[in-house]
């Protein structure tokens, strides 16, 4: 019997980056990409962080907090500016 019969000594297989059916035609591609998965991955981590400190603040200053954090993050996932 080899190695990998077993269940428990099986590896697990390798993770995708990029959905293996998307082309460049997709109308999501970009979102598929490892660029903007890294970048949402910032603003999910910005969201987090904020929320934390947005417990501390008063009212007026959460609905600023959140309004600017809301126009941060849509700037951040939008890549308009390296086409």
């Amino acid at each position: 019997m080899d190695d990998n019969s077993h269940p428990r000594t099986k590896t697990p297989p390798e993770p995708k980056t990029v959905v293996p059916s998307a082309d460049e035609t997709h109308p999501h591609y970009r979102r598929m990409t490892p660029a903007y998965r890294a970048r949402k991955a910032v603003v999910r981590d910005m969201w987090i962080y904020a929320g934390l400190v947005i417990c501390l603040l008063p009212l007026a200053a959460q609905i600023v907090t959140l309004a600017a954090l809301g126009f941060l993050s849509l700037s951040i996932l939008d890549n308009e500016a390296e086409l």
